[in-house]
């Protein structure tokens, strides 16, 4: 089972991650984190922003959290960790679009006012109208609901970094 525990990584590791410091859309790298499971790194996300923010109750859409990962994570497990932030069952949709992950797969999470889009590898984009599940699904990645050290990893206090 992969936990949702995080170890941050401070931004200056970008360009040894590789994350580009622009995404498409003028959105610019705001934060980093990395997932851990056992010690083993499973997976870094990056979080892109139009406008910087101090705190996750400032973000506003349009965003994105680029997800790469590091180590296989079979369906099964993913959509256990997934369960603790968005509720049981999963959305029909979202579990649809859910696949065992590899080494070296990204997925995106787009957020805009209009709802979200999903890509992910070996699958179709997923278009999410604005509503609960959309919310939740925003956030387990931004909001007061995600983990502290995830919003940690994505918001710079002052005197760090």
């Amino acid at each position: 089972m992969i936990r949702r525990a995080l170890i941050l990584l401070p931004l200056v590791a970008r360009a040894q991650d590789g994350f580009p410091p622009r995404a498409p859309g003028g959105l610019e790298l705001h934060g980093v984190a990395a997932r851990r499971y056992l010690g083993f790194r499973v997976y870094e996300a990056a979080l892109y922003l139009a406008a910087p923010a101090a705190v996750p109750e400032q973000v506003a859409d349009p965003s994105l959290v680029l997800v790469r990962y590091l180590r296989r994570v079979v369906l099964a497990d993913l959509r256990r960790a997934w369960l603790p932030s968005l509720g049981e069952p999963l959305n029909p949709g979202f579990d649809a679009w859910l696949r065992e992950l590899s080494p070296g797969d990204e997925e995106h999470f787009a957020f805009t006012p209009a709802g979200a889009r999903l890509e992910g590898p070996g699958r179709h984009a997923l278009h999410l109208p604005p509503g609960p599940f959309t919310t939740m699904l925003r956030a387990s990645w931004l909001g007061a609901e995600a983990p502290a050290a995830l919003r940690q990893g994505w918001f710079r206090r002052p005197g760090r970094w």
